[in-house]
This record gives structure tokens, C-alpha cells and sequence, in this order.
């Protein structure tokens, strides 16, 4: 198949337009990643400042609680381990953050 020199310049334009859309939104993504990570260390922060405060109430914490146990299943059947082998990665990757 032989290809104009138009149609070429024509799909290298498209690509150019297709490469910048993608790099606008990775951008955006990792600025909405930055926030969130920015409120998590926030949170975590002030929970140890508050445990650290009243140590008494660190006992008095309840347990994680799984609202509707028949849909989480289904949900982490639904994600096919992703959510576990990213925590590993993160995990690993993460520890020397904190």
C-alpha cells in the first residue's frame, strides 16, 4: 500500500493532536493524584496527632467494617486481584515515605 504524502502529513497531524490530548490529560491526572495525596498525608497526620493527644481513645477505636460483605466479594471478584497487587507495589514503593 502506497501512501500519499498528504495522507501522511495528515495522520502525523492527527497523531501530533492525539499525543498532546493525552499528555494534557496525564497532566491533569497527576495534579488530581498530587491533591489527594496531599489531603491523605493531611488526614493521616492529624490522626496521629490526635492519638497522640489522647492515647486513652486509641483503645476505644472500632474495627473496619464490611457494610455488605456479598458486594465487596463481588467487587474485589469484579477487579481480578488488581487492588491486592497494587497494594504490594505501593507497599513497597511507598514505606520509605512514612
Amino acid at each position: 500500500m502506497v501512501v500519499q504524502h498528504s495522507e501522511l502529513e495528515q495522520m502525523v497531524v492527527q497523531h501530533s493532536e492525539f499525543q498532546q490530548k493525552v499528555i494534557q490529560d496525564m497532566q491533569g491526572l497527576s495534579a488530581w493524584i498530587d491533591v489527594v495525596s496531599r489531603k491523605n498525608q493531611a488526614l493521616s497526620m492529624d490522626v496521629r496527632e490526635a492519638l497522640a493527644a489522647h492515647p486513652q481513645k486509641k483503645a476505644e477505636l472500632p474495627d473496619p467494617l464490611i457494610l455488605d460483605a456479598k458486594k465487596y466479594a463481588q467487587r474485589l471478584f469484579d477487579m481480578k486481584g488488581r487492588v491486592k497487587n497494587q497494594f504490594r507495589i505501593r507497599r513497597k514503593t511507598s514505606s520509605r515515605l512514612y
